[in-house]
């Protein structure tokens, strides 16, 4: 078989056993039927096929139906789905809004209606899947083999998506075209052509030749990111890049915290564990504030992206990011430790806040079921008498065991570091947050039910452990324009009276 038919068998072979068995398709049984590494390898980092999470099989894209022709069942199939599934997603966002949790079952029931003729049995389980690679769903659950969308919100980009058929066709075109090549040598030979001409050495030229780049890269992000760089791995590589970024500023400051939330707090302009140096204290500030925002904005745009999300990268993309993440390591290297008091060891008078404070509000009560429930909100409040806050991030930490629907799907929610706790993040940036708050006003920035006779209900997978549920704390911290604030309630207090 020549290259393209491999493609097109292991196309099939995903394809097939997706649809039919609902099941995704091992590697090690592609790598023996078509004895050809370096395109499954290819097809991989074109996002032509998607590994699962355990990292050892595969499942399909629109990109791995693409590859069948437009006359194949399947391509057909998937192409009939997608669009149903979008032209529905389309109608209910006009109709209903956005910040609506929808699930699968209901969006198939709503599609049939639309439709003179009901869509044959998956296709719009199918379309809804693939219709997480067009950004037309904001955010999502997917089932644990990650091969279904459970529940999701309906992001504003299907609003540009009347005609699904229009962003299909684009997509598929894209797929399709044969890889193209870079000659990374030859194109970076005449970039320093003209600089080398100037009277240097060119030391650059030959180092960035080839790839030989890494001599340019922080010996940090060379040792994580090169391995998985040379093996094809290019997301993987950016994602552990900049992971290994994240260490070195955990290790410089001590701080217990990952992505963002840890550039905020790292690099806080009123009070920073690792700070910028300059004699002019304009300058010094001003360089606080911007390299705080490109280290959490690396986190929040290029990081997360890659770990959470279904992202490809081709090699020279790749490469651009590592220059970013290495510009990263060199500058945690520069950046002088100011050794501030721990948080917790902190007495409430060192560091008085002058724009903001932050406080836990225990709202009103109510039932979930059989289960008493308390609302509890995070609110901001602009002390200052002139100052508008326009820049903030809150993150609510709560025990598990007090969601009373443990496995539901929260808005804002972001993956928590610590064990038994779920934690919920809200920025100024995010859709329908607010942007500015004016001096005297307060902002409830987010809220949720929380619930706790759940765990006296012996004998059901709610039961848990009361007692120790009652001493633990629900955690509110928050970065504002560089003042650092935290705020804290016990589960006692918030449920006082109820216990």
């Amino acid at each position: 078989m020549n290259d393209v038919e491999i493609k097109v068998g292991i196309a099939k072979a995903v394809c097939l056993r997706f649809i039919n068995l609902h099941e995704a398709t091992r590697r090690h049984a592609l790598l023996v039927e078509f004895e050809s590494l370096n395109i499954l390898n290819e097809m991989e980092t074109r996002n032509l096929i998607r590994r699962n999470e355990t990292r050892d099989s595969y499942l399909p894209t629109i990109g791995t139906f693409a590859l069948l022709g437009d006359d194949h069942e399947l391509y057909q199939f998937a192409r009939i789905g997608f669009e149903r599934t979008i032209r529905s997603l389309w109608n209910l966002f006009c109709v209903e809004g956005p910040n609506v949790i929808h699930d699968a079952a209901n969006l198939e029931i709503y599609s049939n209606k639309l439709f003179p003729q009901p869509a044959k049995a998956g296709a719009i389980p199918l379309g809804l899947y693939l219709a997480s690679e067009s950004g037309a769903l904001q955010a999502m659950k997917l089932s644990a083999d990650q091969m279904s969308v459970e529940t999701f919100w309906i992001g504003e980009t299907v609003i540009s998506m009347k005609d699904p058929a229009l962003w299909w066709d684009e997509r598929i075109r894209v797929c399709r075209e044969p890889l193209r090549i870079y000659d990374i040598a030859a194109s970076t030979e005449q970039l320093f052509a003209n600089y080398d001409e100037s009277g240097t050495d060119g030391t650059a030229s030959k180092a960035f030749s080839n790839d030989d780049f890494w001599g340019l890269i922080h010996e940090e992000v060379v040792v994580e990111a090169r391995p998985r760089f040379e093996a094809g791995h290019y997301a993987d590589a950016v994602e552990w890049a900049l992971k290994a970024v994240a260490e070195k500023v955990r290790q410089r400051t001590g701080l217990k915290l990952d992505g963002s939330e840890l550039m905020y707090r790292a690099f806080a302009p009123k009070s920073p564990y690792l700070e910028f140096e300059d004699p002019m204290p304009l300058t010094r500030d001003s360089m606080q504030q911007g390299y705080m925002q490109i280290f959490a904005g690396t986190m929040t745009g290029v990081r997360n992206p890659k770990v959470h999300g279904m992202v490809k990268l081709e090699r020279e993309r790749c490469i651009h990011f590592l220059f970013l993440a290495s510009l990263l390591a060199f500058k945690v290297d520069e950046a002088v430790d100011t050794h501030p008091i721990e948080p917790a060891q902190k007495p409430a008078s060192a560091q008085k806040p002058e724009l903001a404070s932050l406080h836990i509000a225990v709202g009103n009560r109510g039932m979930s079921g059989d289960v008493r429930t308390v609302n509890v909100s995070a609110v901001i409040e602009n002390i200052s008498t002139v100052k508008r806050i326009t820049e903030y991030i809150c993150t609510l930490s709560v025990p598990s065991s007090c969601l009373t629907f443990q496995s539901a799907l929260h808005r804002g929610e972001i993956k928590s570091d610590l064990a038994g706790r779920r934690s919920f993040r809200r920025t100024e940036i995010d859709e329908g947050a607010t942007r500015i708050v004016l001096p005297g006003d307060k902002l409830k920035v987010y809220s949720l039910d929380l619930g706790i006779d759940q765990l006296k209900l012996t004998g059901t997978w709610m039961e848990g452990d009361f007692g120790g549920a009652l001493q633990d704390k629900v955690t509110l911290d928050a970065v504002m324009q560089g003042e650092v604030l935290h705020s804290e309630l016990s589960v006692r207090e918030i449920f006082e009276g109820m216990v």
